[in-house]
């Protein structure tokens, strides 16, 4: 059985005194706590429309990482040592964080992440996270040398696009080999890909 990874969801009377640094007009939606109790109120600062009066609305979720890591290695445990755990963290893992939610499951397992856009991948990359990364969404050609740089899997489903992704690999081996000059060629790297196939259904 899982367990639920959000503990409650609390409502701040007006003039809480732990609001006094955030602005009017906002709401927060997600605050990530590992001791229930603890959050941190600036996880999450959602704007909302002006007219909204927000003394009403101002509520918090906190977020039980050791149920998700739970959750992760319960899945892992269930599927096998030899298969591979992914687990989708895209829309700031569905308003649960993402860096926080991503880091508890692959404290539980998970040996894949996978985000909707490059941004997010690259978010994930610059908060230091290494396993590899499926950006599910399409990519613009245009994302190419971001997703090589990155070292993120994107989903392929047009020739265009993988030939801009190749494209950039390619230039990306040679500006490596070149940085080298005079000493042995590194090991070319190779963009691993995701293939989409319209099969018609």
């Amino acid at each position: 059985m899982l367990n639920l990874s959000t503990r409650r969801v609390r409502r701040l009377p007006p003039g809480n005194a732990e609001l006094t640094s955030v602005r009017t007009r906002t709401i927060l939606v997600v605050c990530v706590s590992r001791t229930p109790g603890s959050a941190v109120l600036a996880a999450c600062v959602i704007p909302w429309r002006a007219e909204v009066p927000t003394d009403d609305l101002l509520t918090w979720a906190e977020i039980d990482l050791d149920a998700i890591a739970a959750n992760a290695a319960s899945l892992k445990a269930a599927a096998g040592s030899k298969a591979a755990l992914m687990v989708t963290v895209k829309a700031n893992a569905y308003g649960h964080g993402m860096e926080p939610v991503a880091m508890a499951a692959m404290e539980g397992g998970a040996t894949w992440l996978a985000v909707h856009r490059p941004a997010e991948g690259i978010r994930l990359r610059e908060a230091g996270l290494a396993p590899p990364i499926l950006i599910m969404g399409y990519t613009l050609p245009s994302d190419s040398e971001d997703i090589v740089k990155w070292e993120l899997t994107p989903t392929v489903n047009s020739r265009p696009q993988a030939l801009a992704l190749s494209a950039a690999a390619i230039a990306r081996n040679q500006s490596r080999a070149s940085a080298v000059a005079g000493k042995a060629a590194p090991q070319p790297a190779l963009l691993p890909v995701h293939v989409k196939v319209d099969t018609g259904m």
